[in-house]
């Protein structure tokens, strides 16, 4: 994926991403080394990829073509974003508790259920 092309954002706006045909055994090994590569740039470097990276990982053992591509969707977000870097100047974070959100199972993605 060296020579991909980047994208602007590491997921869809109106994606869902459902299980649906499993991909192979080899396909399905990629994808979870690739989902622990990412989830440790995550916890270093990466944090604005928390939610597209943590919402693939529920399908590390079950992954379809479908995750394999987003997950790629992800990595083409990095390579288009190697060089950016926050300012020097005081952050202020806020959070929005998205109640509902998995349509699978409408449960929050954050918290206890």
């Amino acid at each position: 994926m060296q020579n991909c092309n980047p994208v602007l954002t590491p997921m869809y706006t109106k994606d869902v991403v459902r299980n649906t045909v499993t991909c192979t055994q080899e396909d399905s090994t990629v994808f979870q080394r690739m989902v622990g590569s990412l989830l440790y740039l995550v916890n270093g470097t990466r944090p604005g990829i928390s939610f597209a990276v943590t919402r693939l990982a529920q399908f590390a053992s079950n992954a379809s073509d479908k995750h394999m591509i987003a997950i790629k969707r992800v990595v083409r977000y990095i390579k288009g974003t190697v060089n950016a870097k926050l300012p020097n100047s005081n952050l202020t974070g806020y959070f929005d508790s998205s109640w509902l959100d998995n349509p699978m199972d409408r449960r929050s993605t954050y918290g206890e259920y």
